[in-house]
């Protein structure tokens, strides 16, 4: 059983932020609902992008600084065959910031969007190989603002959104002995209107209300031993960022836009070297990574992560690191040109099953 319950633990985890798609900061999930007994999780993450580049010929500097994030998660057993948890986690984080004194067009130009979403969720056990669930998924937008800054633009926009609400819904089949595990969840979009303050200068700043619309997500996990103490695990998350935008009154159009969707995959392999420590590694591929039309990743991501779990009794402290390539941003109209876009994430992660 404890083989199995660490077996479980990393390949729930493997969702990287370095290569999320999007704006997407902790990956939605649902690994939770299979953890044994009583379970309370935090987990620490954070990611620094090296975005460096030009600007008609001038340089950009490192336009995107470090982001950090929190997940909190507990699961509590009802009987013998319910099983609920809550989760709660920055579920966008995102953040694009061109330093001063650079010479750039753009110099000053900055972007912050950051939500926070609340899951409640219930697994029902049909046998100890099916089982269902389904939950609903609170999102509010703390912070959708930012200002652009060009020669012949300067616009800003200072918003925020209420919670709203999304579902979630899906299956596993398990089959215990050889701690495999595969299950298939439909995370619902969200719609969000925002209110807040935009300024084209020299005009004066306006009310407005906009909209933004977070993705509706599939999402399948694999999981299983394969020999002795090896075990496997990958996933396939699909994100559809293509109807996302936010239009702006003052602009006539969209301030925000989403190039495209994005497929993330991940394999990865675990060894249970003792009861105390069980080391993984994971590759991982984003195609195309996506990003905001103006600002989007080209050639697909590519990543690979290295960590480790050590068990002191019930408690389990993760710590893994990834370090990912998210290809070039070429924008010939806007003089942009940033190739070798890479970035590093850490994440700690301490879990106590009761």
């Amino acid at each position: 059983m404890k083989k199995i319950a660490t077996l479980a633990l990393g390949a729930g985890l493997i969702s990287s932020p370095v290569l999320a798609g999007g704006i997407e900061g902790f990956p939605s999930e649902t690994r939770f609902l299979f953890e044994q007994g009583r379970y309370v999780e935090i987990t620490g993450g954070w990611a620094d992008g090296k975005t460096e580049g030009t600007e008609f010929g001038q340089p950009t500097g490192d336009v995107t600084p470090s982001i950090s994030g929190l997940s909190l998660a507990y699961k509590q057993d009802l009987g013998e065959k319910w099983v609920f948890a809550i989760r709660g986690f920055n579920s966008i984080n995102y953040k694009l910031q061109y330093p001063t004194g650079t010479g750039a067009p753009s110099a000053g130009t900055n972007v912050r969007y950051r939500g926070t979403e609340v899951a409640l969720m219930a697994r029902y056990k049909f046998n100890e190989n099916i089982s269902a669930y389904a939950g609903i998924r609170f999102e509010k937008l703390n912070d959708f603002s930012g200002a652009l800054i060009n020669p012949s633009l300067s616009y800003s926009l200072d918003s925020e959104g209420d919670y709203n609400p999304g579902f979630l819904v899906g299956a596993a089949y398990e089959i215990p002995s050889l701690a495999f595990r595969a299950d298939l969840t439909y995370y619902s979009k969200i719609d969000h209107d925002l209110d807040g303050v935009e300024q084209l200068q020299p005009l004066a700043p306006s009310d407005v209300t906009t909209e933004l619309t977070t993705p509706q997500t599939v999402a399948l996990n694999v999981q299983s031993s394969i020999s002795g103490p090896w075990g496997a695990f990958g996933s396939i998350r699909w994100r559809n960022w293509d109807d996302t935008a936010v239009q702006s009154p003052a602009l006539g159009g969209p301030l925000a836009e989403f190039a495209e969707n994005s497929v993330d995959y991940q394999l990865g392999v675990g060894y249970l070297l003792n009861p105390k420590w069980y080391f993984y590694g994971i590759l991982s591929r984003s195609q195309p990574e996506g990003g905001f039309i103006g600002f989007d990743y080209q050639g697909g991501g590519n990543g690979i992560t290295l960590g480790a779990v050590h068990s002191i009794g019930q408690t389990r402290i993760l710590v893994d690191v990834t370090y990912g390539t998210l290809g070039d941003v070429n924008e010939p109209d806007a003089g942009l040109q940033i190739r070798n876009v890479s970035g590093t994430a850490v994440r700690v992660s301490v879990s106590h099953n009761f």
